[in-house]
């Protein structure tokens, strides 16, 4: 398994383990998948998570960035609330050091 690999499966987190998070824990997301979920929620007029995700979009300073901080309570109020599947490689921890002994 590659280094890259090693590292995305330390740090990915599932549906689950985000709904156990503070509110306020920091978590990683895949900016592609926040564009992705703005468009969607334009689309359908959802104002709450248009206004966290256009703040979310509005920190983002470079265009490069594979990833962003948004806080927990902030993920499972945009992209979790629903039964859509997200890859893998959607949301991570911000530290290694926080999955403990399951490493």
């Amino acid at each position: 398994m590659s280094e890259l690999a090693v590292w995305m499966k330390k740090r990915t987190l599932t549906r689950a383990e985000i709904t156990k998070y503070n509110e306020e824990e920091q978590i990683l997301v895949n900016v592609n998948r926040i564009y992705s979920k703005y468009a969607e929620v334009v689309r359908n007029n959802l104002k709450t998570e248009y206004e966290i995700l256009l703040n979310i979009i509005d920190r983002i300073s470079d265009e490069k960035e594979m990833y962003t901080v948004m806080e927990a309570g902030d993920v499972v109020k945009c992209f979790l609330q629903s039964n859509s599947e997200y890859p893998g490689n959607t949301f991570l921890r911000k530290n290694e050091e926080e999955k403990g002994s399951e490493a």
